[in-house]
């Protein structure tokens, strides 16, 4: 399953060269995949003792690639590379399994590509009612809520 990645990053150098990317990995299985595929010495870099988590550098094809274990969830990704973009140049980020799927169909580790996406948790519950929100934006009042609709 992991080979598809290797085409992707074989089509990217073609196009454009990368600096510096972040590879961040929602599952352990996903993060030894990514690893077994740059197949090279790395060394740790701590990015936060008091939440215990680093990211693992490597050089790979004239390229500097980091991998990241975030966990599930956008949340979880985005927390986690806001503080990595605060100590670390990045150029390119690449985010795997971080969506998730509801099918049997895949397998962790298939390449699966979108052609539309449901977000989940687009209402803001208020106590003057629900309102809709479009990706991105946060509807924290009623008066906030009122204005989108």
């Amino acid at each position: 399953h992991i080979f598809s990645l290797q085409i992707v990053y074989g089509l990217s150098l073609v196009e454009k060269p990368m600096k510096s990317t972040l590879i961040i990995c929602a599952l352990p299985e996903e993060l030894a995949a990514v690893e077994a595929v740059l197949n090279t010495e790395c060394e740790a870099q701590v990015i936060s003792q008091q939440l215990g988590f680093s990211v693992r550098k490597f050089n790979k094809l004239n390229n500097v690639f980091y991998t990241l274990l975030s966990g599930m969830g956008p949340i979880n990704a985005s927390a986690r590379l806001t503080l990595v973009l605060n100590q670390i140049q990045i150029d390119d980020v690449l985010l795997l399994g971080v969506a998730g799927g509801l099918t049997e169909k895949t397998s962790i580790g298939d390449l699966v590509i979108s052609t539309a996406v449901y977000q989940h948790d687009y209402y803001s519950s208020l106590e003057s009612g629900d309102f809709r929100m479009r990706s991105g934006e946060l509807i924290l009042s009623s008066e906030q809520g009122r204005a989108h609709d």
